[in-house]
This record gives C-alpha cells, sequence and structure tokens, in this order.
C-alpha cells in the first residue's frame, strides 16, 4: 500500500506547487458562473470504497447543475459502483492507473496525459472535477483547456485547478470529497453513500447468501487501499471474537480481491473457528 502522507512526498507536493504558483500567479481565472455550465466531466480512476464514499459528490453535482449533462469517466474496477446512478448520464469505462497500486511515475507519463486530455477535448466539457487527487488528472484537464477544473488545495499541480476544495487530512474521507460539493456551491446536507443495485446485483448477493446458507451474518474487509487507513488486524480479529460469542448463528463474509488472500486467511487461524467464516470470490 503506497503510503501518500509521507514527508517526502508531501515536502515535493508542496515545492512543486509553490513554485507553480510564483509561475502561474499572472495567468487569469475565469469566474465560476453555475448558469452556464452545460457538460460536466468527473474523473475517478479509483478503488471501490472511495468511489463509494465520493457518490454524494454526485448527487449535489446534479442538484447544482440539474440541466448540464453529466459524465463519469472511470475504470473497470470502480464501475459498478457508478453503473446505475440516476444522476449520471453517461459512464465512461477507461484503463488508467490504479492509485493504489501503481507507481508514482505512472501518473506522468506523457503518453497516458495525452491520452486522458484528447479524450477531454473531444466532448468539450464546461466543467472538469477531479474527485481522485490526481496529478495525471489534474494535467490532463490543463492541457485540455477545461475552462473549469475543480480539485484539491495542496496535491500536486493544484496550483492548475480553476477553484480548490480544501483537503483537510483530520476529516473524514466522506467529509474530504465533499469539500469538492461545497466549492461548487451545494447548499444541501450532505447525503449518506449509496449504492443502486441492479437486478443482477441482487441476484448474485442472493444466490451468494442461498448457497452459504447464511442468515445471520456480517460483513469484514480487512484491507485498505493506503496504510495510514489500515485497521490493525487484532482490532478486526477482537471484533469478530466479540460479535461470534455473541451469537452462535452468526458468520462473518469476509470479501475483498486477491491482494487479500493471506490476510483473510491470517484472521481465521487467529480467530480459531473457521467454520464460522464464508470467504467471498473476488467481489471487488
Amino acid at each position: 500500500m503506497l503510503d501518500y502522507r509521507r514527508p517526502i512526498i508531501r515536502l515535493t507536493a508542496t515545492l512543486i506547487n509553490g513554485l507553480g504558483q510564483l509561475l502561474f500567479c499572472l495567468s487569469s481565472r475565469p469566474k465560476f458562473v453555475a448558469f452556464d455550465v452545460k457538460s460536466i466531466v468527473v474523473l475517478k480512476f479509483d478503488r471501490l470504497g472511495d468511489s463509494f464514499l465520493a457518490e454524494p459528490v454526485l448527487c449535489a453535482l446534479r442538484n447544482i447543475f440539474p440541466d448540464a449533462k453529466l459524465e463519469i469517466w472511470c475504470n473497470q474496477s470502480n464501475a459498478p459502483v457508478f453503473a446505475n446512478h440516476p444522476a449520471i448520464d453517461k459512464l465512461v469505462v477507461l484503463t488508467m492507473p490504479d492509485i493504489h497500486r501503481a507507481k508514482l511515475l505512472d501518473f506522468f507519463q506523457l503518453q497516458r496525459i495525452k491520452f486522458l486530455s484528447q479524450r477531454l477535448k473531444a466532448v468539450q466539457a464546461d466543467l472538469a472535477v477531479d474527485l481522485q487527487a490526481g496529478p495525471l488528472n489534474v494535467l490532463a484537464m490543463w492541457q485540455a483547456k477545461i475552462r473549469w477544473r475543480v480539485g484539491f488545495k495542496s496535491k500536486l499541480f493544484s496550483f492548475l485547478l480553476t477553484q480548490a476544495a480544501d483537503y483537510q487530512l483530520s476529516n473524514n474521507q466522506r467529509e474530504v470529497y465533499w469539500s469538492i460539493a461545497k466549492r461548487l456551491g451545494a447548499t444541501i446536507d450532505r447525503p449518506e453513500p449509496k449504492l443502486y443495485p441492479d437486478a443482477g446485483d441482487d441476484k448474485t448477493v442472493a444466490d451468494f447468501v442461498r448457497q452459504n446458507g447464511l442468515e445471520k451474518f456480517v460483513v469484514f474487509h480487512l484491507s485498505a487501499g493506503r496504510s495510514y487507513r489500515q485497521w490493525p488486524l487484532e482490532n478486526f480479529v477482537s471484533t469478530a471474537q466479540a460479535l461470534l460469542a455473541q451469537d452462535k448463528q452468526l458468520k462473518i463474509v469476509l470479501i475483498g480481491d486477491q491482494y487479500d488472500l493471506a490476510l483473510r486467511q491470517k484472521m481465521i487461524d487467529l480467530v480459531s473457528v473457521g467454520n464460522r467464516f464464508v470467504l467471498a470470490k473476488d467481489l471487488s
């Protein structure tokens, strides 16, 4: 897991942004006029959990810009979170670096930046929103000459944005994402994140529950995309032991991807009641 709060990375971003602010201090930034926004592209090439927590921002965008065309561009891995969202007019699936698995230099490849920039130019969006805090996204938005470019302050190349929201490390991730909505003028209270499954999703879950004989169960996801979000395994273990002791009929479903297999097996070994666990295949 990459830790983007490492001092060296934060110092590098601060220095680059400081230099950029000096170079671009005289450049004009167009005044934001919500009424003029007819087309919006949201960039979120991220993972399922982060995409789920950012979902309320889409509701806010639809509320602020009721008549604008709203597209979200994502990876195949997180597309299911957005696939049936009622606020979205179009879902575009691209292959872009996974911010949690890729190497840092993957976000500065000219070929990738050019590819994304050309796609953005083609749709002629009035507003582009980087919900990922990704340097590649910001560079592509700027290169595509998007009129209004929105993202997070203090992140790499944030000086290229026309509107930037505060990124408070002390806030939970839902509030971090919601700061984008507030920066654009959201006046509604932040709704809770919500999923919009289709009939196929419902059937998949129903089949899984039936095939595994699940009546009472809780779902655990043990890993996090970044090390500073990782809950210690011993906390999961103690929580599981307490739940299983309270209800002898309860089972625990462990979900995750191939990177979590060893972690899931370690938890089962530590709790020592393997027959009370169900390992889901890669549902993410």
